[in-house]
């Protein structure tokens, strides 16, 4: 009532003609009643230009708010046909073009709005042209509304009649059901709510249920409402709007508001799922809603749930392995070989050749390896296949001046990878590389942005290096069941760099291996793991070797249990002085029946 008491009776009247009269309204001093009243901005244009500002609206509410255009409608300042402003249209049917250039004495320009409005204008230094009015004769409603025919019943197959039909949002837009429940009604909100005949409260049916068939079904005795807010998981400062909610196997939802709010009316007293269509960038949901509970009155409780959505997203994860840095190579005294100035650095090569440039790779992949690449605490892990070093073609020129290429003696860098995990959960999450022969990277932090992708610098796997020490290992075992019989017990077993065993590829344990585990786990350095927690620690393991942790169930008399499979974790390189952060491991039972396994 404040914004009406300021208005002059000019400012009231050109109101009421906004709907009837193809007319602007404007004061003495070039400015608009309407425009400031319905919220246009406002402000004296800079010397030299002028300004052009306007409301769009195809209607008029129930509650005297003005009905703005569901999608941005461009407005274009022309001079002579050609585009010298532009600017769409806000959520609210508002525009405001500014900076126009127009001369002391003012001209004529042409203003454009899509399809609906084409009109020649005078234009003038620090004026603003105000065409509020205008545009709520002209807007076109068939682009910003849709109708709906459908036919409304109760569960036992009979129309609903006399049931009103109308927009959520704009609730000027209505109808009721004929005899056979059937209805035809412009809607331009995708909800609408339905009040059956003799009934108080409403039912929220979405547009989209009316899509496929006509006929939608309203169970009558579905009386609750479950309100809430719609969030984001990792940040309580974000709310998710025109987010879709409904009650699961019903035409029954709505949509998210501003502030994530959201009123379901018409869920089952009944328990019933809540199931949330999320938007992009953001993981599926449902919720088990329980059965009603009621008020003195008898009447059912309102259901107070807010929800929060887990947002999703990609990681690319650009990782490789070691190399050597870059040597040089030349010929020798007798010019008649391409020499090494560096250990390993250079092949060989019979030849009288002046070489331009070549590199050797001593810490090459000769062999193709198997790379593992994790979300720390989630189920996503990948597997790549890492390549081997592929040749450096060195160019050389001969004493006849002749170029050749030799593709095949040099060794180049190592291969850049790269692997896109998807459906990583957003936020911050940490990855873990780990790769045979090679340091294991754990931990490596990265922030996943809603329905983006993130890439990783580029992550060096490193040759472990020979440190005379000690250091400490922590880490955890999953998947224990701690009623089950034994002692889990972990230990590490020195791996040389010849032996080639991959524990995450479940290979089989060759004996001889697997009677050093069985040494190790009944007097080597071992804890014992706590069943309740999984955790475990290891202290004083040697440094500078690559060790391989094992965790099985041992049984009294120190003998391996046959109920359990030997569980092995990635090689892991230990730092001298440190606590060094193992990789998760899952422990896992023989089917019963298996072997010498009689346990539960």
């Amino acid at each position: 009532m404040k914004s009406f008491k300021r208005f002059s009776f000019s400012g009231l009247a050109c109101l009421l003609m906004a709907t009837t009269l193809p007319v602007a309204c404007q004061a003495p001093d070039g400015s608009n009643p309407l425009s400031a009243l319905l919220g246009a901005p406002t402000g004296t244009p800079a010397e030299g230009t002028a300004s052009v500002t306007g409301i769009l609206y195809t209607g008029r509410a129930a509650d005297g708010r003005l009905v703005p255009p569901r999608t941005p409608i461009a407005v274009q300042i022309l001079d002579r046909g050609t585009e010298i402003k532009s600017v769409d249209s806000d959520a609210m049917g508002r525009f405001y073009i500014d900076g126009i250039e127009v001369p002391k004495e003012g001209k004529r320009l042409t203003i454009r709005i899509a399809n609906i409005f084409d009109q020649n204008q005078m234009l003038f230094p620090g004026r603003v042209l105000d065409l509020s009015a205008i545009q709520a004769q002209l807007a076109s409603t068939s682009q910003q509304s849709r109708r709906i025919v459908g036919t409304l019943l109760d569960t036992n197959g009979n129309p609903l009649s006399n049931a009103r039909v109308q927009d959520k949002e704009f609730n000027f837009r209505s109808t009721t059901t004929n005899a056979q429940g059937e209805f035809t009604l412009e809607v331009s909100s995708p909800e609408l709510e339905v009040t059956p005949d003799g009934q108080l409260f409403p039912f929220s049916v979405g547009v989209e249920a009316f899509d496929d068939n006509p006929l939608v079904t309203i169970d009558t005795n579905n009386i609750r409402i479950v309100e809430g807010v719609l969030g984001d998981q990792t940040n309580s400062n974000v709310f998710l709007e025109g987010v879709r909610i409904r009650v699961q196997g019903s035409n029954i939802s709505t949509r998210t508001g501003e502030g994530g709010r959201f009123v379901l009316n018409g869920a089952p007293i009944a328990p019933f799922v809540l199931e949330v269509e999320p938007p992009t960038g953001y993981a599926p949901i449902t919720l088990q809603i329980p059965p009603a509970t009621f008020d003195s009155n008898q009447a059912p409780e309102k259901v107070a749930q807010d929800i929060q959505l887990q947002p999703v997203g990609s990681i690319v994860v650009n990782f490789a392995a070691e190399s050597s840095p870059f040597v040089s190579c030349g010929l020798d005294d007798a010019q008649e070989y391409i020499h090494p100035l560096a250990p390993n650095s250079c092949k060989r090569v019979l030849a009288s050749f002046e070489p331009v440039a070549t590199y050797h790779n001593y810490l090459s992949i000769l062999n193709p390896q198997r790379a593992f690449v994790e979300v720390e605490g989630t189920d996503i892990v990948e597997e790549i296949e890492y390549p081997v070093t592929p040749f450096y073609p060195v160019t050389v020129i001969g004493r006849t001046g002749d170029i050749v290429k030799i593709t095949d003696e040099f060794l180049d860098f190592n291969v850049n990878m790269s692997l896109k995990l998807k459906n990583v959960p957003g936020g911050q999450q940490n990855i873990t590389i780990s790769m045979t022969n090679f340091q294991t990277q754990k931990s490596i932090p990265i922030y996943v942005p809603p329905g983006d992708t993130i890439s990783t610098e580029r992550i060096i796997l490193r040759r472990p290096q020979v440190v005379s020490g000690l250091g400490d290992v922590k880490g955890i075992i999953k998947g224990i069941n701690p009623d089950l019989p034994g002692e889990l017990r972990i230990t590490f077993i020195d791996m040389g760099d010849d032996v080639n065993y991959d524990p995450r590829r479940n290979e089989l344990l060759n004996p001889t291996l697997l009677n050093r585990i069985q040494a190790n786990l009944s007097s080597g350095n071992i804890d014992v793991v706590n069943k309740q927690t999984g955790e475990y620690y290891l202290r004083n393991v040697p440094t500078g070797t690559r060790i391989m942790l094992v965790a099985a169930m041992v049984n009294a008399d120190g003998t391996l249990s046959d109920c359990y499979i030997p569980n092995t974790s990635v090689l892991l390189n230990v730092r001298s002085g440190q606590i060094n952060l193992a990789p998760d491991m899952n422990i896992s039972a023989r089917p019963i029946g298996t072997g010498n396994c009689s346990g539960s």
